[in-house]
């Protein structure tokens, strides 16, 4: 139980973009729990099956492009980490007309 606060106090106080801490979070977050972190990628889709920044392919009206997700694991979840609500509204005014553009 004191990990699991001594995790929490260390990530309340953190309001930096998404970008920046997403991996970390996740995987300090998979050593409380107690299981595997993502591998690294290996750019072989059949091997990578539990990975931050997944590729995918995505059709679109001017071709297939390369798409990304934050984590995934083959058949069993995919991440997508975004700002929280609070952390948004506690950004400067220029940052949040960036966030919404």
């Amino acid at each position: 139980m004191a990990d699991a606060q001594a995790f929490i106090a260390r990530w309340e106080a953190w309001r930096a973009s998404e970008r920046a801490n997403y991996q970390m979070f996740l995987s300090e977050l998979c050593d409380l729990l107690d299981v595997e972190r993502p591998r690294p990628a290996q750019n072989d889709d059949a091997r990578d099956d539990y990975v931050f920044e997944k590729k995918v392919p995505t059709p679109g009206e001017e071709g297939t492009t390369l798409k990304r997700i934050d984590l995934y694991k083959r058949g069993h979840f995919i991440s997508s980490s975004k700002p929280s609500r609070a952390a948004t509204l506690a950004a400067p005014a220029a940052c949040r007309d960036r966030q919404t553009q």
